[in-house]
């Protein structure tokens, strides 16, 4: 799935999966999320609701884990 998030066939899918989890693997945040999260290299559309939010919390998660690399 994380090979082609970028397009919209991923973001659809993406978003999809996400509509009944907060992660992609598990009840806590992964490697999977992380380099998911690496691949999208910008937020879904806004159209993808569950997508976008998945985007923002591990974004604010990263944030929390590297909070010198915010101010660059």
């Amino acid at each position: 799935m994380a090979s082609g998030l970028s397009d919209l066939k991923g973001a659809e899918a993406l978003n999809d999966y996400l509509s009944s989890r907060s992660y992609l693997a598990g009840f806590s945040p992964s490697q999977a999320d992380h380099k998911a999260f690496k691949l999208l290299r910008r937020p879904p559309n806004p159209h993808h609701v569950h997508a976008l939010r998945w985007y923002r919390h591990i974004a604010a998660l990263q944030q929390d884990l590297h909070p010198d690399s915010s101010s660059e």
